[in-house]
């Protein structure tokens, strides 16, 4: 009997838990009442950040207490609000958020040089705000909505051969995801993420590729989550930066710069930075890439976690993929909250953080239990609703499901055929070889040499010190001539501290 009467004040109390877990909730609109994407609902005592979905939609758990909450968008006026929670009690917020007012010069030659001037100061203080962040501790939700809009013959076979399931049959349905990492950064330049909730559909190449790998980035940094970095020092030998404009919120400026790759490379970007103009620290980026099929875009919104320390507090990914004619779009709606944020001890020495070419390192890790959470767990870490519904407006109540328990050869090589990625080793590996994907098999065409048909290969040894050796051997056949055609260029990276 006290064992019945046990089990029952237990099944009470997470009862009581579930129904007041998600305790602040709300909706985002833009002037014309529609829903409201990508906008942040940024907490700041708590020192979280909530993305809106595709509906405008937020919901979060907060402890009891009162609250400054921001509303907060690149184009849209901010609204604060100061809230009051109270943990028995759903407290439900709806807003419209009103266009800002960009004000611009129609000098063009003076606002150019305004655009070299500002960024040239972000790079300036780049190394300073590198250094400056302490290690933290941080935890990320992820939503993830997928269509597949055409599917071509041989997608559809791979498929098959890989899932025995033929992914034409899902054309026009919805694919799902939801991720929950835990994010540990130790300065000066390594990132941990941990993956603890992992549950969804859309295939895991995009997911890891698509956001994923995303998270261990900085923009301050020479290179940003595999790109050069638009405030890499020798930006202005990659890009073009022109000015927009400005607006003016809470007295403050705050620049907009739309930068732009000087060539068509996969390792550049293209997009927008909304730059404070007291402190010159970058408030929003908003970067696309086009490589290796998949056009993605990305916005991030900063928040100040400590003095003059600024972290992402949500990221906005939509990404339109055109892989072997098969064709969709993607979109990711990232919030994270900071757990922990240890005492900022400024190092002295600003080369031992910010230094040479390399990519921050990042290290991703699957907990084996991350497959298996229930639904009490996903009701206490969703940020945004999930709601599964097919073309015509309908919930589905079952969701398309792929054998995802492991990483078996056939959707990893598959993935690695189509995508690119790594055969061997990591960005943190002693030595690693990298795949291009399908992008540079038909690398080029002309009437003297036909098609070129091969790939491009990368070959990477880190050495002791801060020194690496990158070989990239290309092997391509011209169709014209009936010749293979072959060339290597190496690069040795030496980046004493100085």
């Amino acid at each position: 009997m006290i064992k019945y009467y046990l089990v029952s004040l237990v099944a009470l109390l997470l009862s009581v838990s579930s129904s007041s877990a998600q305790n602040f909730k709300g909706q985002l609109l833009d002037p014309s009442d529609k829903p409201l994407a990508g906008a942040t609902v940024y907490i700041k005592e708590a020192k979280q950040g909530v993305v809106s979905d595709a509906d405008g939609q937020f919901q979060t758990i907060l402890d009891g207490g009162v609250y400054t909450v921001e509303y907060k968008h690149p184009e849209y006026k901010t609204i604060k609000k100061t809230i009051s929670i109270d943990s028995s009690a759903v407290l439900t917020d709806t807003l419209i958020l009103e266009k800002k007012t960009l004000f611009f010069d129609e000098t063009e030659v003076k606002n150019d040089t305004i655009a070299s001037h500002i960024i040239k100061s972000v790079m300036d203080k780049a190394s300073f705000y590198m250094q400056i962040i302490p290690d933290y501790k941080a935890a990320s939700y992820i939503k993830g909505d997928m269509k597949i809009s055409e599917v071509s013959s041989i997608t559809d076979l791979a498929t098959y051969k890989v899932e025995k399931v033929h992914l034409s049959k899902y054309k026009d349905k919805p694919f799902y995801q939801e991720i929950y990492n835990k994010i540990d950064y130790f300065r000066p330049d390594k990132y941990k993420l941990t993956i603890r909730g992992y549950s969804g559909n859309i295939p895991d190449d995009f997911n890891f590729k698509g956001i994923i790998n995303s998270l261990g980035g900085n923009i301050y940094s020479h290179r940003f989550n595999g790109f050069i970095s638009p405030v890499n020092p020798d930006g202005f030998s990659y890009y073009r930066y022109k000015y927009e404009g400005f607006y003016i919120e809470h007295e403050k400026i705050l620049h907009k710069i739309k930068v732009e790759s000087k060539v068509k490379d996969p390792e550049l970007l293209n997009g927008y930075l909304y730059i404070m103009d007291e402190g010159r620290y970058i408030v929003y980026s908003q970067l696309m890439s086009n490589t290796q099929g998949m056009m993605r875009s990305t916005l991030i919104a900063y928040g100040e976690m400590e003095p003059a320390v600024y972290l992402p507090l949500t990221y906005y990914t939509n990404i339109d993929f055109n892989l072997l004619g098969t064709r969709g779009d993607i979109a990711y709606y990232t919030s994270l909250k900071y757990k922990t944020i240890s005492e900022n001890k400024t190092s002295s020495n600003v080369s031992s953080i910010y230094k040479g070419n390399e990519q921050i390192a990042t290290q991703v890790i699957v907990e084996p239990t991350a497959y298996r959470r229930d639904v009490a767990y996903w009701d206490r870490v969703r940020t945004n609703p999930l709601r599964l519904l097919t073309s015509e407006g309908d919930t589905i109540s079952e969701p398309i499901r792929f054998e995802k328990k492991k990483y078996h050869p056939g959707n990893f090589w598959f993935g690695k055929i189509v995508l690119g990625g790594y055969i061997h080793g990591s960005d943190t590996s002693k030595w690693s070889l990298k795949y291009s994907g399908v992008k540079e098999v038909f690398k080029d065409y002309n009437y003297v040499d036909g098609f070129w048909i091969g790939e491009k290969f990368e070959i990477k040894s880190k050495l002791s010190g801060n020194r690496t050796l990158n070989i990239t051997p290309h092997i391509y056949y011209v169709t014209a001539r009936h010749r293979a055609i072959g060339w290597s260029d190496a690069v040795f990276n030496y980046a004493p501290d100085r």
